[in-house]
């Protein structure tokens, strides 16, 4: 009878305890946002990497490239003669990072526009990029349009995405929209969800919105209804507490740091030493993966190690 007396006059003081220590569990995690981010990071470097998929390989813009061709931007007959030649190796589709927002209007790069539009048409299966800037509306306000491809290039290609992502507080890069929309509310759909549709092969109207995930022909990604204060590209910081409502943000599910997909200089396919086997049936992301170009990102897996792949090396947008 004592002993029940003892355990029931417990209670009380276990609920307080738990309800003590979940709040401040909650006030931690609210006051100190950067520790629930470096414990995701954490977690990245314990799992480690791991193989990659096989149907991905990245054409890159590397130091190499910029060596042997010159520096950039590139005459655009110099992409053109790329796509011709990836189009004969018959990928199932190819993601090219590359915003060629202005078409030129005389002399030899008319030719080599013309060259390059038609390429991308030809191929039928390329995708192109889009991004979001800020443009002056009045002296005092400002409206967030779309910067897309140039018409030629835009009307040949299998689709466009945008490819914007964003870091978190703390600056490294841990999820990503899968669509934005501009002050208009055009949307456009992610730049890697556009190249994963065109190579399945599957209509714009598959992608099916659901409130915790996107149904994507037989994909299902998982989304998350709200980001704790994290930083969209195209607005300002919020204040302390509030939060930004971002549709469609997927974790990003790193496979490992740089290089841990297979990549292969654009210079060496100018040169034919690259196999039709490396591209048929397969995803190519063309981008850049020099320093110099400044398109890279903090991510998980940069340990600053000795090892390349795990070393500092920011991971490239591509």
């Amino acid at each position: 009878m004592v002993r029940q007396n003892r355990l029931r006059s417990q209670w009380p003081l276990s609920i307080l305890l738990l309800l003590a220590g979940l709040a401040l569990v909650m006030v931690v995690t609210w006051s100190f946002p950067a520790l629930t981010l470096a414990s995701q990071t954490l977690l990245f470097r314990i799992r480690g990497a791991f193989v990659p998929s096989h149907e991905i390989v990245v054409l890159a813009i590397d130091d190499h490239s910029l060596r042997e061709i010159g520096p950039w931007p590139w005459p655009r007959s110099i992409m053109a003669e790329v796509i011709e030649r990836l189009s004969d190796f018959r990928p199932r589709a190819i993601g090219l990072d590359v915003i060629y927002a202005e078409a030129a209007s005389e002399g030899l790069e008319d030719v080599a526009d013309r060259r390059l539009a038609a390429a991308i048409a030809r191929n039928g299966r390329v995708v192109l990029p889009a991004r979001l800037y800020e443009t002056p509306a009045s002296s005092s306000s400002s409206t967030i349009e779309w910067l897309r491809p140039a018409g030629p290039f835009a009307a040949g290609a299998a689709a466009i995405g945008h490819a914007h992502v964003a870091p978190g507080v703390d600056g490294m890069v841990r999820a990503i929209q899968l669509s934005k929309a501009n002050d208009r509310g055009e949307r456009i759909w992610a730049f890697g969800l556009e190249v994963i549709r065109v190579a399945e092969g599957m209509p714009l109207g598959t992608i099916d919105e659901r409130p915790r995930a996107l149904h994507v022909g037989g994909y299902q990604i998982p989304t998350l209804p709200v980001s704790p204060r994290w930083v969209d590209e195209a607005s300002p910081a919020p204040p302390r507490g509030v939060t930004h409502l971002r549709a469609h943000e997927m974790l990003i599910n790193f496979a490992g740091g740089v290089g841990t997909f297979p990549t292969l200089s654009i210079t060496d396919l100018l040169a034919n030493q690259l196999k039709a086997d490396l591209f048929r049936d397969r995803i190519v992301l063309i981008g850049t993966t020099a320093p110099s170009m400044g398109d890279s990102r903090i991510v998980p897996f940069m340990h600053y190690g000795q090892e390349l792949t795990q070393g500092g090396r920011e991971m490239p947008g591509v």
